[in-house]
């Protein structure tokens, strides 16, 4: 359904997490700059603290921009009216009718993934996992579900054979703001055409389960890589079990693929930078391994040349 030209939009900015930094100063850089943005008062301040609230605090003093701690949106109900469009950017709140009604074009929200597909929690991780080419970054309008609402916009990003979780989100990040000019610039025109998700069954993801993290050597070389580089830290790690101990993976890459099936992967090369891997279709190198308190092993002093992986 295509809109009528309306006025200058006049919007506010709900933020978390470090590509809503980078998303604010596309916004800004492209003349697109909120009445004011919200934050969590206090949601993942320890962990985020240098990278996230403190610039984004420091960059929106130094523009000028007015910026609101909650605890729950409501709380600015007043000032969102004020407002006739919403922008949401890793705003961790299901935010309920009374106040995404409130503008009146409503609340926008940026989701790193194919819609309806990748709905609810690590969309980037579960595109690479599911070997996908591409991703698609998608901005919705919300409503009362999870990542349900009308699409507006879909871009396309093609996933490299090195890519892993933490490049596709800076990748995202980077052009995070420029999607949202164009959605904003869309609804001033009067040429946006929103359309509805196509399929109703399919169910919001939530955190990774470990079965989802657990590596399976008889899914091959493939499925093995993008099990392992849709799941680097900061996020949970993919993970295998060998002699009574378990190992995290925390960086990997892809030799070689042919065309056979394993069930097992054998260490043929074992040194201080990484192991070999070698599986029947294909070669792995494991750079980087985590013991269960995450910190870095030495992988001589762990493997030895022969040794087989089995699935659990």
């Amino acid at each position: 359904m295509v809109q009528n030209a309306t006025p200058k939009i006049k919007f506010f900015y709900l933020a978390h997490g470090v590509m809503s930094l980078h998303c604010l100063k596309g916004l800004i850089k492209n003349g697109r700059i909120p009445e004011f943005t919200v934050i969590h008062e206090n949601r993942d301040r320890e962990k985020l603290d240098s990278k996230f609230f403190f610039p984004l605090i420091e960059y929106c003093d130094l523009n000028g921009i007015r910026i609101f701690k909650v605890k729950k949106l409501n709380e600015l109900k007043s000032e969102i009216s004020e407002c006739n469009l919403g922008v949401c950017c890793g705003f961790m709140e299901i935010i309920k009718k009374d106040v995404y009604s409130l503008p009146e074009f409503g609340i926008l929200n940026l989701h790193c993934g194919k819609l309806p597909e990748y709905r609810g929690r690590a969309p980037i991780s579960r595109t690479i996992m599911n070997g996908d080419e591409s991703l698609i970054i998608s901005v919705h309008r919300i409503d009362d579900g999870v990542d349900s609402g009308d699409l507006l916009i879909e871009k396309k990003l093609r996933i490299e054979l090195t890519d892993d979780v933490n490049t596709l989100y800076e990748k995202c990040a980077l052009i995070s703001g420029e999607i949202f000019c164009e959605a904003i610039c869309e609804l001033e025109t009067g040429e946006c055409n929103y359309h509805p998700q196509s399929g109703s069954s399919f169910i919001a993801g939530k955190l990774l389960s470990e079965d989802e993290r657990l590596i399976k050597w008889s899914a091959g070389v493939k499925k093995s890589y993008d099990k392992m580089r849709a799941l680097y830290t900061p996020y949970p790690q993919s993970f295998f079990d060998f002699k009574g101990k378990r190992y995290f993976i925390n960086r990997a890459g892809l030799v070689k693929v042919n065309t056979k099936k394993s069930d097992f992967a054998e260490v043929t090369e074992v040194n201080d930078n990484f192991i070999r891997l070698a599986l029947a279709d294909g070669e792995i190198l494991i750079f980087e391994l985590n013991d269960i308190n995450r910190k870095e092993i030495s992988l001589l002093n762990e493997f030895k040349t022969g040794e087989k992986f089995y699935d659990n």
